[in-house]
């Protein structure tokens, strides 16, 4: 558990607790300090701010605490479907005041989800008048001054870094945070029509030219492409439409808003959202070296060129990897293929330093394919090298394998794939570079054999495992396999859930040493979630966050990687 996390904790034991202020304090007094501090608030504090715009009656000092603790908890630890209001509601803040002449404190032991355990108010009182000359957050028991009014000529009193690093909003260090989809024809939206994503709910941006700027690069010319930043909608060019970009960013918007208690439209940010790459390509013409990788630059510095001229600050956040279809096709090996991901995550992230000057490193989420059948592999090479990847690379991020979602041709997916497909890279954006957050899937972490039984324990992000038949078609033996030493399948008699992060395969025989356990290896069909290589776990996740794509709600729940293990 996060240390943050554990400070929160113990102020939601003491939510109960009834205020404590100075007896001697009279209720005048009293109320004059509060209405001082909520003044304060109004101007400095962003989920204050959201509390009185948008749950009404809600966000005043002291608010009475309601409902069960365990809910409330949960809803702090981002485990409950409670919208921003919901929670604001049900971990409400507490507060103690004590005033001494012409001094006062006071603090609120906050609880919503901000790296904060409490708000150190002090003040004092010139002529009848209360004013705030500083504040501190404390965190993990240490507190850190975030408002100084005597420095109210240097930033309006600000105390940075400390004073963003308290805001939810702070963790994004740039006012236009651009994320890059990549990749080849899935990143680009091919047979995914209609368009979608036809407005912009939460104040993305998009260059002039479109999504995939290239095209209109092709009709109008750079010049009128990159004229201007405009809201992020999908566009259609022949047969591509709906990309992952809408979904990506919707969703990092969303648990924004639902997370952190903050109002999209008035972060001090916004999301920009390009997709630069190309159908049908491998990994080697998507790379530096490459054909296409120079759209990216591209992107990048058109991009640092129009937030220089609003005045923003601008930096590359993450890069989103929709490829490995085509180095399935060539039989690419393992090994080659890992280092060259690596090597694309460095240059992007050593050219976008360079033309934006930033310092923080560029993340790469990618996705796992699960189409090798489609390509008459037997061998799912580039899924396994994927995740080897992101074992190897802190910078490189499983978001979803792709045996969830619904395919059109065994190669591609449809339009409302690609942005759920999106909505899952969105999540592991918004826990990366928002929460800085370590992102892990739901994958195995130990496995050991005794006699004719196997026991896998995973590492769940949201316990406790589940099958799912539903999502996903049913796979026999949900998608698990023993293969012997000598590359015969040995039989499974029973596969079954012992634990809410434990599976158990029985065979039917003792397990030599050297069997491997293969899960999505195999499947009827060619791909997607109906027929193909799949498999049925997944956690809990998708009970408490939904991705609202305007539509429905869609579940997003983390289903389990494709991986083998050796016993």
């Amino acid at each position: 558990m996060r240390p943050e996390h554990s400070a929160l904790l113990l102020v939601l034991a003491c939510c109960a607790c009834s205020r404590q202020g100075d007896p001697g304090s009279s209720h005048a007094e009293r109320a004059a300090v509060e209405h001082e501090v909520s003044v304060w608030r109004d101007r400095y504090d962003p989920v204050w701010q959201y509390a009185h715009t948008h749950c009404a009656g809600s966000a005043s000092l002291g608010a009475s605490v309601s409902g069960d603790l365990g809910r409330r908890i949960r809803q702090v630890l981002h485990t409950s479907t409670a919208n921003a209001c919901d929670r604001w509601n049900d971990a409400p803040e507490t507060t103690s005041v004590a005033i001494n002449d012409a001094s006062a404190t006071l603090i609120v032991h906050t609880a919503d989800a901000r790296p904060a355990s409490a708000l150190q108010f002090s003040l004092t009182n010139a002529g009848g008048n209360w004013t705030v000359q500083k504040v501190a957050a404390s965190r993990a028991g240490t507190l850190h001054a975030i408002y100084d009014a005597s420095q109210a000529a240097t930033d309006e009193g600000r105390i940075e870094p400390a004073y963003s690093q308290w805001t939810p909003h702070g963790a994004a260090p740039w006012a236009i945070t651009h994320v890059i989809t990549y990749g080849q024809s899935l990143s680009q939206g091919f047979f995914n029509q209609p368009v979608l994503s036809t407005h912009q709910r939460y104040a993305s941006l998009r260059f002039a030219g479109g999504v995939r700027v290239q095209d209109a690069v092709q009709k109008i010319g750079a010049p009128r492409s990159y004229e201007n930043f405009v809201p992020l909608t999908e566009t259609r060019f022949d047969a591509e439409a709906e990309t992952p970009t809408s979904g990506t960013l919707d969703m990092a918007m969303q648990l924004i808003a639902q997370e952190n208690l903050q109002d999209p439209a008035q972060l001090p940010y916004r999301f920009l959202g390009s997709a630069p790459g190309e159908g049908a390509m491998d990994i080697d013409e998507l790379s530096k070296s490459g054909q296409f990788y120079p759209r990216i630059v591209r992107d990048i510095t058109e991009a640092k060129r129009l937030a220089d001229a609003e005045g923003k600050s601008y930096g590359v956040g993450a890069m989103t990897w929709t490829q490995g279809e085509s180095d399935d096709a060539i039989d690419t090996p393992i090994p080659d293929y890992v280092t060259k991901l690596r090597r694309l995550r460095s240059d992007v992230d050593h050219d976008a330093k360079a033309i934006t000057g930033q310092t923080a490193d560029v993340e790469l989420i990618a996705y796992q394919l699960a189409t090798h059948k489609s390509f008459s592999q037997p061998f799912p090479h580039i899924a396994l090298a994927l995740l080897q990847a992101s074992h190897e690379d802190p910078h490189i991020h499983i978001a979803a394998p792709m045996y969830l979602f619904r395919y059109v041709d065994g190669r591609h997916t449809d339009n409302r794939s690609s942005q759920w497909l999106g909505a899952y890279y969105g999540l592991v954006l918004k826990r990366v570079l928002i929460d800085h957050e370590t992102w892990t899937p739901l994958e195995p972490m130990s496995w050991r054999r005794d006699g004719d039984t196997a026991t896998l324990r995973f590492k769940v992000p949201a316990p406790p495992l589940q099958w799912d038949t539903t999502q996903v078609a049913g796979n026999t033996n949900y998608g698990f396999a023993l293969r012997l030493p000598s590359g015969q399948m040995l039989p499974i008699r029973s596969v079954s859930i012992t634990g809410p992060d434990q599976v158990q395969i029985v065979a039917d025989g003792a397990i030599p040493a050297g069997t491997e356990v293969e899960y999505a290896f195999e499947g009827e069909g060619l791909a997607g979630s109906r027929f193909g290589p799949r498999g049925n776990l997944r956690d809990s996740q998708g009970d408490a966050i939904q991705f609202d794509n305007g539509r429905e709600l869609k579940r997003m729940d983390n289903w389990c990687v494709i991986f083998h293990a050796q016993l």
